[in-house]
């Protein structure tokens, strides 16, 4: 009995251990993000308090893998005040852009390459799309700036962008 105690407590620290040893290499976990899973890939990014939008470092290159249950025809990128109205993300296309009377700025990005359907490794078990995004916006100063995420699925029934309620 003390020896299966024994291996059960080195089992969990050995999960443990590479449990932190991806957090460090990865970057971070995956976080929940209206109705997305994102992980930030680079330092220059991350969760702000509840995950329901992200910090980063302008000036600096930004990157993120990004679940979604659903193929997407646009990521929403939806920045603060603070942002620059340019934005440069190779292997992605540029789509609607959206100036905001509160000084804050949405680009739609487009993949150039559709995602393939990929099985889950992890539970719920479910097919997921998954999305590798790299951007910079290099008009930026160095500031931090508030980044929200929104997948879109269809960009034609939606027509664009719709009104918003703050």
């Amino acid at each position: 009995m003390p020896r299966r105690r024994t291996l059960l407590v080195a089992a969990v620290g050995a999960l443990l251990l590479l449990a932190g040893v991806a957090l460090i290499l990865g970057g971070g976990g995956w976080v929940e993000h209206h109705g997305l899973e994102v992980r930030c890939i680079s330092d220059t990014v991350h969760p702000a308090g509840d995950g329901r939008n992200f910090v980063l470092l302008a000036g600096e290159p930004v990157e993120l893998e990004i679940r979604s249950r659903l193929s997407l025809t646009a990521l929403r990128l939806d920045f603060d005040s603070r942002a620059p109205s340019r934005l440069e993300a190779p292997g992605w296309r540029l789509g609607d852009r959206l100036f905001r009377p509160d000084g804050s700025i949405v680009f739609d990005l487009v993949p150039e390459v559709p995602a393939e359907p990929l099985r889950s490794w992890r539970p719920p078990w479910r097919p997921h799309y998954s999305y590798r995004l790299r951007f910079e916006l290099p008009e930026a100063g160095g500031v931090p700036i508030a980044l929200t995420l929104h997948g879109v699925e269809d960009l034609g029934s939606r027509g664009g962008f719709q009104p918003e309620n703050p």
